[in-house]
Order: structure tokens, then sequence, then C-alpha cells
């Protein structure tokens, strides 16, 4: 016979690498399945069955329900989102303070169209930034690259 441990232990892994739930709804499965464990092992014993059966699964399901709170810690996930978006929020925020408009106007009526420029552009307004930043590689952690130029369009039903 498969040991309700074993089974218990597997079920807890495969249930662990499952994005889909909450970490409550990960708990209260967890809690599920040790108390369901419990109670298998519970109903083995050879006398007070029923007892027995009754105190390995509320046994089961507590230490669950502890290990659900210690496995799938929900502010540690938050803890990290967090710094990630302050990280993301800084670069962004450097970006538009680094950016200095150089050019701008629109097609027809403004500044002429930079030569190297014209086949980018349909009529509406654009403008060209004069940035000094360095960027990290999105692929490898230790290349970067510098920024200088920045060019937008901005599209005829959108300028203003």
């Amino acid at each position: 016979m498969v040991k309700p441990v074993f089974v218990l232990s597997i079920f807890i892994l495969f249930l662990s690498g499952c994005a889909s739930l909450s970490a409550r709804n990960k708990t209260l499965l967890t809690m599920a399945a040790s108390g369901t464990a419990g109670a298998i092992i519970g109903a083995q014993q050879n006398s007070h069955k029923r007892e027995n059966t009754a105190l390995f699964a509320t046994t089961g399901a507590a230490s669950g329900a502890v290990l659900g709170l210690l496995v799938f810690d929900p502010d540690q996930e938050k803890t990290e989102l967090r710094t990630k978006s302050r990280a993301l929020e800084k670069e962004l925020h450097s970006f538009k303070q680094n950016s200095t408009v150089v050019a701008e106007g629109s097609s027809t009526l403004s500044a002429p169209i930079p030569d190297d420029l014209r086949g980018l552009i349909s009529p509406g307004k654009w403008r060209r930034y004069k940035l000094d930043q360095w960027v990290p590689d999105t692929e490898e952690n230790n290349v970067w690259y510098r920024q200088t130029e920045k060019f937008e369009v901005i599209p005829p039903a959108t300028a203003n």
C-alpha cells in the first residue's frame, strides 16, 4: 500500500507549483489533503477507529494549515513585486528627467522635417529629444547601451 504521507508530499509539491491558485486557496487545499491523509492513517488503527480517524484528520488539517502559511507566503511575493515596481518607476523617472526636446513641429506648418527622418513621418507632429543615459540590456546583465537620441511621432488624430 502506498504511504499516505508520500502521496501528501507529492500532492503538496504539485500544488506549490500551480501559479493559478492564490496563497489562500493553496493553503486550503493543503489542509484538505493533509486532513484526508490523516483520516486514512487514523482509519488504519485497530482500536477506536472513529476517534482515531477524527483525531488524525484534524491533526493533519491543522499541520497542513501551518505548512500552508509557512510555504505559501503572500507577503514575500508582494514585497518582491513592490521592489520591482519601485525600480521600474525610478528608471522611468530618470528617463523622463534626462530627455530634452531639441526640435519639434508638424510636418506641414512648423519647422521643416529633417532630411534623415522624412521617410518615418506622415502628417502630424513630431519631437526630437537629445538623451545622455546608459540603459541595461534586457538579455544580458553585463551589457549596457548608451542612448543619445529619441524621436517621437504623434499621429494626426492625437496631435494637439
